[in-house]
């Protein structure tokens, strides 16, 4: 159980990271982003990890509004990442809650055959 969990973490991890190398190509200057400066995107690692944050305070709604996009290229590029991680999340959700009612249906044909055959 516990591993299913780090699994799926690792896979969110892994999705964002990929959105930013994505965001990272697509939007390498820094004048894309209002809140970012030259000096910081001089690091390629400090640039991605930059477009990493902005990414998981973005798609996780808090949105601090310390960086934000200012060209057309980036927030088409942000348009289109919030789009896959919304039909991700749903995916997800849709397959958690399909887990759930075959785990329920489980139960309650066990609890069934119980009834019916005692022992």
């Amino acid at each position: 159980m516990i591993y299913d969990a780090v699994e799926k973490f690792l896979i969110v991890i892994g999705f964002v990271l990929t959105m930013a190398i994505g965001l990272t190509i697509v939007c390498r200057d820094y004048r894309h982003f209002h809140g970012l400066n030259r000096r910081d995107d001089a690091n390629i690692l400090q640039a991605l990890f930059d477009r990493f944050y902005f990414i998981l305070v973005t798609i996780s709604t808090i949105g601090y509004g310390d960086i934000y996009p200012v060209t057309n290229r980036a927030k088409i590029s942000v348009v289109v990442i919030i789009s896959l991680v919304i039909v991700t999340i749903l995916n997800m959700f849709s397959n958690i809650v399909d887990g759930y009612n075959k785990y329920v249906k489980n139960i309650v044909s066990n609890l069934a055959n119980s009834v019916r055959s005692p022992q």
